[in-house]
């Protein structure tokens, strides 16, 4: 077959839409001498192209194209027309009418074919299959179609071969409620400064938006860029200067806006939130003394539970009496003041900014008993966690 301009042209009127301002479909195949009447597209997308190509010169994206197309010249079974909407990117227009049944088995195997012989190149492709269309103007359809099908490819890898299927997965009321109270963990976390918490909390929020998810790439992505910007949000609130946060958001959100494998977003994604509540953290430094290091991990990473001196001086290596001397001497508290002013700091956040009952928020941050934690709230601040969160929100 022939890649001539008027296949080009042809092909990129049908799958842009504006084949019908150009004329019948009959005119226009008169018109580029085509005899081809497409039903179908298959996309076909060089895995990690755009990874591959930053050091390579234009002789190897030149060699790349024409293996590609070699692949599917000889392989190809069915009339087609062909072109390239982006790098790495080939779509096929495919003539199915010699297709006696099984379409989408049939393309699948042929497509296999493909895959296998491309691999002789040391590289792979995966490929977006869109649905059939009996009018050749409706290419455009299943050419948006087959780039969603192969969306997939985001979370599930690479040579492999997606079809398109119009029915999408919705967020259920109880996936809701896990990623709400997922994300109330994760920022609180984040607020009392526990770094390797948060992060761990991260990793299953994400494990979580990928499985709701499944089927919609950029729902998962805005799910994950709203959580970007809750975290700018609470850096700013604790004085950190505005517009540098807003710049750094921005630009991690591009980075992560055209990261194409799920894995690498997630080491992306976790390596900024790393270093953003690591400074968070820092806000409560202390000095560089490992025994007052050890304690503060230990507080918390433990702070929802009951710890008793005994025990964190055990994790220390201490006696109790030498721990409570030198924890009072390098940070100017107690041992029961600043775990009680840990707690209290991670309240006040789930008092700012969530709809939690007090008793929900007591239990949260490690107390049993919600009228004794509304004593310690208020012996602390001078007024009661309810009266608190209703001046904030009159303040809001």
């Amino acid at each position: 077959m022939v890649f001539d301009s008027d296949q080009l042209l042809f092909s990129h009127f049908l799958i842009s839409g504006t084949a019908i301002h150009e004329g019948s479909f009959a005119d226009l195949c008169m018109k580029y001498h085509i005899e081809i009447q497409p039903q179908r597209v298959i996309l076909l997308s060089v895995d990690r192209y755009p990874d591959l190509a930053i050091s390579k010169d234009l002789e190897w994206n030149i060699s790349i194209g024409q293996s590609l197309l070699t692949a599917v010249k000889s392989l190809t079974t069915v009339p087609f027309l062909s072109v390239w909407v982006g790098e790495g990117l080939l779509a096929l227009l495919i003539d199915c009418r010699t297709i006696e049944k099984g379409h989408v088995d049939y393309l699948q195997n042929m497509v296999k074919g493909i895959q296998k012989e491309f691999h002789k190149s040391g590289l792979t492709i995966s490929a977006g299959i869109g649905p059939f269309y009996e009018d050749p103007y409706l290419m455009y359809k299943s050419f948006k179609e087959a780039r969603r099908a192969l969306e997939n490819r985001f979370f599930e890898g690479n040579n492999i071969i997606y079809v398109y299927e119009a029915k999408q997965e919705s967020k259920s009321v109880s996936s809701s409620k896990i990623i709400r109270e997922k994300k109330i963990r994760l920022f609180s976390t984040i607020k009392i400064g526990d770094v390797e918490k948060s992060v761990e909390y991260l990793r299953e929020l994400l494990e979580i938006f990928s499985e709701v998810y499944h089927r919609d790439v950029n729902l998962f992505k805005s799910e994950v860029f709203e959580i970007v910007h809750e975290l700018s949000r609470m850096l700013i609130d604790i004085g950190q200067n505005a517009t540098e946060i807003l710049v750094e958001n921005s630009k991690m959100i591009q980075e992560l806006l055209f990261i194409g494998r799920y894995d690498k977003f997630v080491q992306t994604l976790v390596q900024y939130w790393q270093k953003v509540t690591i400074n968070i953290a820092s806000e409560d430094h202390y000095g560089n003394s490992t025994f007052l290091t050890t304690a503060i991990l230990y507080i918390k990473a433990n702070h929802h539970k009951k710890i008793t001196l005994s025990e964190i001086s055990n994790h220390c290596f201490v006696s109790p009496q030498y721990f409570a001397h030198l924890f009072k001497k390098e940070t100017g508290q107690s041992f029961g003041e600043f775990f009680c002013e840990l707690r209290m700091k991670k309240a006040k956040y789930l008092l700012e900014y969530t709809q939690l009952s007090i008793k929900e928020i007591a239990i949260y941050v490690g107390f049993p008993d919600a009228n004794y934690f509304t004593r310690k709230f208020k012996s602390m601040f001078g007024i009661t966690p309810t009266k608190w969160k209703s001046e904030i929100v009159f303040e809001k």
